[in-house]
């Protein structure tokens, strides 16, 4: 095995993140969480996992999406490129079921509304002040 499938395999099996990274998984931990409680009925032992899921995920997307940016070979854009859809795709489940089990305990709200409002979270289009309350960001 050569070095480089090396790097590219820590790349994408490391549970391990970067203190920016990790900085980031607690900003947007804390969006999320912020989205779930505001939404109500937060249950820790099935929402904490799916949170965390959902933002190692789109962690890891943005990750490959930089390396994506720098690679120059057909077969490693082909591998990235796989690797950057599979994490986008286990974003989409974690949100999904974060939103499924919100409308299992809240019959009010549609699933889609639910995940609609959970991606605007995890993208950064709402914001809350010191208080707590959400905005829409700038």
């Amino acid at each position: 095995m050569s070095n480089s499938s090396l790097g590219f395999r820590r790349l994408f099996f490391s549970p391990m993140l970067s203190v920016k990274e990790e900085a980031e998984y607690k900003r947007l931990s804390s969006r999320l969480h912020q989205a779930v409680k505001k939404l109500g009925d937060y249950e820790p032992t099935i929402d904490d996992l799916l949170i965390d899921q959902a933002v190692r995920a789109k962690i890891y997307a943005v990750k490959c999406e930089k390396v994506l940016d720098r690679a120059t070979q057909s077969a490693e854009i082909q591998g990235i490129t796989d690797a950057v859809s599979k994490w986008n795709a286990a974003l989409r489940r974690a949100i999904n079921d974060l939103a499924a089990n919100r409308r299992e305990r809240l019959k009010s709200r549609s699933r889609r509304e639910i995940v609609e409002e959970l991606e605007r979270f995890i993208e950064g289009e709402v914001e809350s002040d010191r208080a707590g309350r959400f905005k829409e960001a700038r």
